[in-house]
């Protein structure tokens, strides 16, 4: 697995571009349309963070739930028995 990640981290450069030889030859280079257009896209980091612990915690809880339904579930069928 290291040696997968370690070569995978030679495939690009710190800027992000792919080091691949050949690979931007038939890339077509963005027209000023197309850049101002990327320009207005944000990342809002703090956001994305947000809705994976968000995520993460509804997850959790869920697993939760289950787990007391479960054991509930089970000492019914076991005191049957």
């Amino acid at each position: 697995m290291t040696d997968l990640i370690s070569l995978m981290s030679t495939l690009v450069d710190s800027q992000g571009h792919i080091l691949i030889n050949g690979i931007y030859d038939e890339v077509a280079p963005l027209l000023p349309e197309e850049e101002k257009l990327y320009q207005a896209i944000t990342f809002d980091t703090v956001g994305l963070n947000y809705l994976f612990e968000l995520n993460k915690f509804c997850f959790i809880r869920k697993l939760i739930v289950l787990k007391l339904v479960l054991k509930k579930q089970f000492k019914v069928i076991k005191n049957k028995y």
